[in-house]
């Protein structure tokens, strides 16, 4: 959206960022440049995996909405891990991606969930190895650096073509 920043942030403790963001005024102006970054989604054919684990979610979000706007019929699938559900975001956004696009899914996945949570219970990466990759696939990780380690691993050993990995670490 050209006149619209869209940001998932999460305040850690202690962190430049977060400590500045924390002491701001809501309305503050603020002096932001980028993006820096090429994580961008790959316009070859084939099924789209996105993996995220907590604010990992976010670039994907933008890429969906692109989806949307485009049409575009591939199959994408989205593992959002987090620890509980206090910690879970957009899934509103996530819902409506399932409504709206021809052939979109997702699957939450909380490590330590509440009594009562009917979703998935582990981490994406032991969801992910209960999954056999495509050669075609395409898989885009997102989010802390031991969970893109150990799903980047898991791929390797199955087989797929690095350049089918795509990742960006958060932390």
């Amino acid at each position: 959206q050209p006149e619209r920043l869209d940001f998932c942030i999460k305040l850690l403790e202690g962190g430049a960022a977060s400590e500045y963001l924390r002491h701001s005024e809501v309305g503050a102006a603020m002096d932001i440049r980028g993006p820096f970054g090429v994580f961008t989604l790959t316009p070859e054919d084939g099924p789209i995996w996105f993996l995220a684990t907590g604010t990992g979610l976010a670039p994907y979000r933008s890429m969906l909405m692109e989806a949307l706007r485009t049409r575009d019929p591939r199959p994408f699938r989205v593992y959002f891990g987090v620890r509980d559900q206090q910690d879970l975001f957009g899934v509103e956004d996530l819902e409506r991606f399932q409504r709206e696009l021809p052939d979109f899914q997702y699957t939450l996945c909380l490590s330590r969930p509440e009594p009562g949570w009917t979703g998935y219970v582990g981490r994406i990466t032991q969801l992910l190895a209960e999954r056999h990759p495509e050669p075609r696939d395409h898989y885009y990780l997102c989010g802390n650096g031991p969970m893109i380690d150990e799903a980047k691993a898991h791929l390797k050993e199955r087989g797929l073509d690095r350049k089918r990995i795509h990742y960006e670490k958060f932390y």
